[in-house]
Order: C-alpha cells, then sequence, then structure tokens
C-alpha cells in the first residue's frame, strides 16, 4: 500500500520522464534495502486498492484492500452496480405506485367522525 500511496501522491504529480525515473530508483532502493524478499509482490503492477469488494456483504467492514485479481474485481463491481440500480429502481417504483394511488386526506376524512 505505501507504493500505492507515494505514487498517487508523488509520482502522478511529476511533469515530465526524468522526475519518473529519479523517483523510482529511489523507490526501488528503498524497498530492496527493506523487502528484499517481497520485491516481486511489491513491484508488480497495476497497483489497485479498494474498499468494494465486499459492498453485497452489509456486515462486513469495508476495507481498502489490494486487488490482485482484476477480472474478479471487475465482476464485482458490476455486480454491485446492478445491485445499486435495482434496488433505486424498486424504490422508484414503490414511489410513484403509491403517489398515483394515493387519496388526498380530505377523502378520508367523514363527517361520522
Amino acid at each position: 500500500m505505501w507504493r500505492h500511496e507515494i505514487t498517487r501522491v508523488i509520482f502522478d504529480r511529476l511533469i515530465n520522464e526524468e522526475d519518473h525515473d529519479h523517483v523510482n530508483t529511489h523507490l526501488v532502493a528503498l524497498l530492496e534495502a527493506n523487502y528484499p524478499d517481497k520485491m516481486e509482490y511489491i513491484m508488480r503492477d497495476p497497483i489497485l486498492y479498494a474498499d468494494y469488494t465486499n459492498t453485497l456483504e452489509p456486515a462486513e467492514p469495508r476495507l481498502y484492500e489490494c486487488i490482485e485479481d482484476l477480472p474478479t474485481a471487475q465482476v464485482r463491481v458490476v455486480v454491485s452496480v446492478v445491485v445499486v440500480v435495482v434496488v433505486v429502481v424498486v424504490m422508484i417504483f414503490f414511489f410513484l405506485s403509491f403517489a398515483l394511488h394515493a387519496q388526498p386526506l380530505d377523502c378520508l376524512i367523514t363527517s361520522e367522525m
């Protein structure tokens, strides 16, 4: 995650390839010095983190986690979007159904009260 944050906060703001190479050289040197056995894992691309991997399970905490399997993540996003769209459509249906069949309150008040 540290590499992800460095690339988002610093690397994305650099304006030329020379600066990119300079930061990347220092980044690789730091990582090799501190995590030599994890370099392959740390340096893989693309770097993807998200908190939507368990959106269909409301009881589960929304964790910001590494997305290692892009196709699976894409399917989860599509499923999440479909669920949200279905919920919105159902809500609109019920609202319109109620609005079209609701009677004004005046007609509910009778003279017998």
